[in-house]
């Protein structure tokens, strides 16, 4: 997995912002989801996944405290 200096195969410029703590084979991922029509921009397929994320870890912590 390739993480430092990850630069854009498109344009060759260096990746900005979120971006540039994603693997390339991460970004990769994301652009395949744009194209296949599930989110409507790569900002959108990592707001959208990470909302889920975070809401998957949230009902595993509740999950903990209401078993103790």
């Amino acid at each position: 997995m390739q993480l430092l200096r990850r630069r854009s195969r498109i344009t060759n410029r260096p990746y900005r912002g979120i971006y540039s703590y994603l693997s390339v084979e991460t970004i990769e991922r994301l652009d395949e989801l744009v194209r296949q029509g599930r989110f409507v921009s790569r900002s959108h397929a990592v707001d959208a996944l990470l909302s889920r994320a975070l809401a998957e870890l949230e009902r595993e912590e509740q999950s903990r405290a209401d078993s103790h």
